[in-house]
């Protein structure tokens, strides 16, 4: 009984006898069988007749639970390149990609992925909240997530360690859009500046003001998306930071808008001149892209944004703004001139008008509360103030009426209330029915009748 090392037929063997069970295994070079050998008597003494494995042909297969877990680079990375094979948006590859190389490989990439727990999560997030805004963190976790669900699916882990960190990565939620429009006066000084200073880039910046739409749709416009005959234009295309012509955001991104009489005239002239500088070149045709540069490509953003944009606001001596903020001034001061909700959300490429609502509510007229002027006397000395206050009570009658469902009798419940005079005009009844109108087409309730 024992283990033995032999040179026989060429190779070196390693011979085992015990508990009456012999085995061979043969070895190219003395050094391996020897080490094979000494770890052999080793086993024995420990593991008995199971020691046989390491003399095995066959490899013997793990358990599961023994499978050695790969490090999260290895994983991430194969994770990144199955990207390509999803039918995602190539703007969500781009960002799940981003975020996975630059953030999580850096953090996460030495580690195994079951080494990778509740507290690894908090301290990562909470590293990230010091250097990044609160969207970034909330992407680095979304990917993360992706990550650890593709590996739950696959056997790699038990669960999930993201869905461990609870209420803790509610800070890093998605934040309501900011609205920060241009006044008029301030919106009418920057395209003056740009028309002064950057005439190449007017009509893009008169396009994104005067329609709403947004940076991408305006950089994918064509000349035969454009009736400037009718005053419309079609949203058709998308053309993100990554340059790749793509279908609009979403299906109700795929709209017609209406152009005001001074974008119709300025496109106009920008037609003009584009037919005259082409021709003039020799060329037999112009470029389709209706805003582009010399080469007839269309704007690059980042182009746009550190040549023109910035500088125009400087110039004007304008608070530094995005130009998605174009986008916010439209919608804003068409509320404020008294456009139709649903008129306004059609034109911003909005799924519904409660879109809308929800992200330019402080813009609609009649909708801001009073509540600071609650405990103040409804005096003389506060003839506008009052006003407003019975006009919103008059509202709040008009709603309670619709709320019953009876659109077509009149509002007892108002007639039998004593009011104001100025109140029963009908440009200010017309003003209550209107607001009315606008709440119902969120709420569902019965449309008023003017």
């Amino acid at each position: 009984m024992g283990v033995k090392v032999k040179f026989f037929r060429g190779l070196w063997r390693v011979l085992v006898e015990y508990k009456g069970k012999r085995k061979c295994k043969g070895f190219s070079k003395e050094d391996k069988a020897r080490q094979v050998a000494d770890k052999l008597r080793t086993a024995l003494d420990i593991y008995g007749t199971d020691a046989f494995a390491i003399l095995s042909r066959q490899k013997q297969a793990l358990k599961p639970k023994d499978k050695p877990k790969p490090l999260f680079r290895s994983f991430a990375t194969r994770w990144i390149e199955e990207l390509e094979m999803q039918s995602l948006s190539l703007s969500t590859r781009t960002s799940y990609r981003y975020h996975a190389e630059k953030h999580l490989l850096p953090y996460f990439g030495d580690m195994l992925l079951d080494e990778i727990g509740c507290p690894q999560l908090k301290a990562f997030v909470l590293e990230q909240t010091k250097k990044y805004r609160r969207d970034t963190v909330r992407l680095d976790i979304a990917t993360i997530r992706l990550i650890f669900g593709e590996a739950f699916r696959e056997g790699v882990v038990e669960r999930s360690p993201v869905a461990s960190l609870g209420k803790f990565i509610g800070g890093a939620s998605r934040r309501k859009e900011t609205v920060d429009p241009f006044t008029l006066e301030e919106l009418h000084l920057l395209e003056a500046k740009v028309a002064e200073k950057h005439p190449a880039y007017y009509e893009f910046v008169l396009m994104m003001a005067r329609t709403g739409v947004r940076i991408g749709e305006a950089l994918g416009l064509q000349w035969n998306d454009i009736d400037l005959d009718k005053g419309i234009a079609l949203i058709r295309r998308n053309i993100p930071i990554h340059r790749q012509v793509q279908r609009p955001k979403t299906k109700s991104s795929e709209r017609s808008l209406d152009l005001s009489p001074e974008l119709v005239e300025a496109l106009q002239s920008l037609l003009r001149r584009r037919r005259e500088e082409w021709f003039a070149k020799g060329e037999t045709e112009m470029p389709k892209w209706m805003f582009c540069g010399q080469r007839g490509e269309p704007f690059q953003y980042s182009n746009f944004r550190r040549r023109c944009w910035l500088r125009a606001l400087k110039d004007a001596k304008v608070r530094e703004r995005t130009p998605h903020d174009l986008r916010h001034t439209y919608a804003s001061q068409m509320l404020l001139a008294g456009e139709p909700l649903s008129y306004v959300s059609a034109q911003l490429g909005h799924k519904s008008p409660e879109i809308t609502l929800r992200v330019y509510s402080h813009w609609i007229p009649g909708t801001k509360r009073l509540a600071t002027h609650a405990l103040d006397s409804r005096s003389a000395e506060n003839p506008d103030w009052s006003w407003e206050m019975n006009f919103r009570e008059a509202v709040s009658l008009l709603y309670s009426w619709s709320q019953r469902g009876d659109s077509n009798s009149g509002p007892t419940d108002y007639e039998s209330v004593a009011l104001p005079a100025e109140l029963r005009w009908p440009v200010i009844m017309n003003k209550a029915v209107r607001e009315i109108n606008m709440l119902a087409v969120c709420r569902k309730v019965p449309i008023l009748r003017k």
